[in-house]
């Protein structure tokens, strides 16, 4: 009874849900995931002798062309797997971390088609904008609570202050850019037939073998049957080929490609595992951006102020953050003052 007795404040449990979840997440799993990627790539030659006990005698006579083509194809369509949802992950939260009363019904089930649209969202904000979704106050407010400072330490804190902005934006551009390069390869991969792991053939020659033995890159490839007219329409224009323009094919290639009934190789050239885990690496500090600047305001580090977190990694600390604290003449910023839809 004196549960049911007392005052019900929505905001207040949409906060501690929030904590809740947030505690839960592991913001680093699929960097982490990226990086044991890394480390089976690395370890491929071992990797041979487990796939050869394992399949047995026979997988001899094929296993370094298996290892380095089909296997290393794979390992990297799995890499960008976990990078688009990673990508997924901090296109949610940016959406819904702001929420003050259903965080919980937004990020829990969702329409993964409707996130899909928030890059072209984003795209469209301006900077001020831009940066609100971050929780993170606009340049002028940040002058207006440095008016007392010395010059120096104005000068200083500003100098943090814009390296930090320069960095959201970037990464947040590249963030949109690589989900869009990646995006096809990704719903292609999850339905696994409209992959093509050994393209061309399925063989590749002693210099390319030799090459992927020292490399870390894939040459991820997939099907697809979309007409001409339709890809360039979607904005899609990746490289395609069709790999079989047999004597059969070639005269019903007009009606096979308009029926969307003409097979193709789509494609976008070599990727390599250290460049996805860079990428990984600044959606890791958007991420961490976006929650610890809500957490102000679950439980503000100070009083009275606000607390707001920018990255700013340096040589030795990819992943290090610069803390601002904007102590107001007045009352602090409030949640409500970043609202943005997105």
């Amino acid at each position: 009874m004196e549960i049911n007795n007392r005052a019900f404040n929505k905001m207040k449990a949409n906060d501690s849900q929030l904590q809740t979840f947030l505690s839960g997440y592991d913001d680093r799993w699929r960097l982490t995931k990226l990086l044991s990627i890394k480390m089976q790539l690395e370890e491929r030659e071992k990797f041979k002798r487990k796939l050869r006990s394992f399949y047995g005698p026979t997988f001899k006579e094929d296993e370094d062309n298996y290892v380095y083509n089909e296997a290393t194809n794979g390992l990297i369509f799995s890499a960008i797997s976990e990078l688009l949802m990673y990508f997924e992950d901090y296109l949610v939260l940016i959406s819904f971390i702001r929420e003050d009363e259903e965080f919980i019904k937004k990020v829990v089930k969702y329409w993964a088609g409707n996130i899909g649209k928030v890059p072209d969202r984003l795209n469209r904000l301006t900077d001020e904008d831009l940066l609100k979704a971050y929780m993170i106050p606009n340049k002028d407010y940040i002058l207006s609570v440095m008016n007392e400072q010395t010059e120096d330490k104005r000068s200083k804190s500003l100098a943090v202050y814009d390296e930090g902005i320069k960095n959201i934006l970037e990464y947040t551009r590249l963030a949109i850019e690589s989900f869009n390069k990646y995006r096809f390869f990704y719903n292609q991969y999850k339905h696994g037939l409209t992959v093509a792991l050994r393209p061309f053939s399925g063989t590749i020659n002693k210099s390319e073998l030799q090459r992927r033995k020292t490399s870390l890159d894939g040459f991820p490839v997939c099907y697809d049957n979309e007409s001409i007219e339709k890809s360039f329409k979607s904005g899609q224009h990746r490289a395609f080929v069709i790999p079989n323009l047999t004597p059969e094919i070639q005269p019903g290639l007009t009606k096979l490609q308009e029926e969307q009934n003409l097979l193709r190789y789509h494609y976008d050239g070599s990727v390599d595992i250290t460049d996805l885990i860079n990428i990984g690496k600044k959606v890791h500090l958007l991420i961490r951006t976006l929650i610890k600047n809500r957490f102000d305001y679950v439980n503000p580090e100070k009083q009275q102020a606000n607390t707001f977190y920018l990255p700013y990694p340096i040589k030795r600390d990819d992943f290090r953050f610069a803390q601002i604290l904007a102590v107001p003449f007045e009352k602090p910023l409030m949640l409500k003052d970043f609202e943005i839809k997105i």
